[in-house]
């Protein structure tokens, strides 16, 4: 990719990811690394992930931590926060976490895709509505002071401030 001047990003978890793989990736000239966040807790954690204990988000703490002192260059890094009726009031926490345990440059937010029989629990209540309006707003003051990116902030908002939220369609 890099040989053909093109520009290169990764997306994960950073759950499960061999580091000798991401160092590797980022000697090679990566540009943007982006992480997926869904959890500031490790019970919000757990409940997203029952599979998974809380040793587990542990380990992912640790492991943006890593990613952070990795960091070097013009290597962007980005938290993706995936927001969800679990994690909603998480979001500033997630936006922290994001910025200061990973040292991300920037943050998208984003609401998940509802897909039917599988993740349709996890669709925003509107109950949740004010709140996270809210919140994106305490995380815009945030974002300025601190010189944080905020990518596709107008979109999201437009979707959380949506009549019914609760469809999981949002366009």
């Amino acid at each position: 990719v890099k040989k053909n001047r093109m520009q290169c990003a990764l997306t994960t978890s950073l759950m499960g990811y061999d580091f000798d793989r991401v160092k590797q990736v980022i000697e090679k000239g990566v540009d943007e690394i982006s992480v997926s966040l869904w959890a500031a807790s490790a019970e919000v954690f757990e409940s997203l992930y029952p599979a998974k204990k809380r040793e587990d988000f542990l380990e992912l703490l640790s492991r943006l931590g890593r990613l952070k002192k990795m960091k070097k260059g013009s290597l962007k890094i980005t938290a993706c926060v995936m927001c969800n009726r679990i994690n909603a009031s998480q979001m500033i926490d997630l936006y922290r976490l994001g910025t200061q345990k990973l040292g991300a440059d920037g943050v998208y937010f984003t609401l998940i895709d509802v897909v039917d029989c599988v993740s349709e629990g996890l669709s925003l209540l509107s109950a949740q509505q004010p709140q996270l309006i809210a919140d994106i707003e305490k995380i815009e003051a945030l974002a300025k002071g601190e010189k944080v990116r905020l990518d596709g902030l107008e979109q999201f908002k437009r979707r959380i401030a949506e009549a019914d939220i609760t469809t999981g369609c949002y366009d």
